[in-house]
């Protein structure tokens, strides 16, 4: 199985970096529209394929742990501080890293992202949830264990995230409305933009509006 030194990782434009990070199931081609916008104004963006999947296949998975530690290798190859994008799963890992490297992070922009669970049962459930649609997803055996959520270290830390905070959320994903709305109240430095006739993958169906919104903000942030 490949190691992390496997893991595909592309970048494009010149300027502040933006590390992209895509959700259980996609690849870093996710990102072609809104990677394109951000590039030509201004930000160099590093996209990547999560382990299991797109051309990190062979990149082996064990346990949840993989992914962050994945991202982790990813920023240590950029120059810090940088911006961290992540869509669902990505935007989950992205809170974790801002979460443990504070001081490399200059800000977050969340697409569709939950802050995960506190209580144990929810948590099974969720990973219960995650292990069923993983079956209908293009993964590397057992990748779908990069989304299950192992503790409630994730919404306990959002109280000392100090960075601001970007999420962009379709109005048509009720399962990510009341965690965003929960982030939001709790983030000290957070905005959430719902997107009308938006579910999931904003940037998939309104790319455009994603990335007016997400250029908005991160003119404000740019290391």
């Amino acid at each position: 199985m490949g190691e992390l030194s496997s893991l595909r990782i592309r970048s494009s434009g010149h300027g502040p970096t933006v590390v992209a990070t895509h959700g259980l199931g996609d690849d870093l081609t996710v990102f072609g529209d809104l990677t394109e916008r951000l590039a030509e104004s201004g930000f160099r963006v590093v996209s990547w394929d999560l382990p299991g999947h797109g051309g990190s296949w062979d990149v082996e998975v064990r346990s949840s742990a993989d992914g962050f530690a994945a991202l982790e290798h990813v920023v240590a190859g950029q120059p810090r501080p940088v911006i961290l994008l992540g869509h669902s799963l990505g935007g989950y890992l992205s809170l974790a890293y801002a979460a443990r490297h504070p001081d490399d992070i200059n800000a977050l922009v969340l697409l569709s992202t939950g802050p995960g669970y506190r209580n144990p049962r929810s948590r099974a459930g969720w990973n219960d949830y995650i292990d069923q649609a993983a079956r209908k997803m293009t993964l590397a055996p057992g990748a779908g264990v990069l989304a299950h959520q192992a503790d409630s270290a994730v919404i306990d830390s959002l109280p000392g995230l100090t960075v601001p905070v970007l999420h962009i959320l379709g109005d048509g994903d009720r399962r990510y409305r009341d965690g965003a709305e929960y982030m939001e109240r709790t983030l000290p430095r957070s905005r959430l933009v719902t997107i009308t006739g938006a579910r999931h993958s904003p940037h998939r169906t309104h790319a455009d509006v994603v990335a007016k919104v997400a250029l908005e903000f991160l003119s404000t942030a740019r290391g």
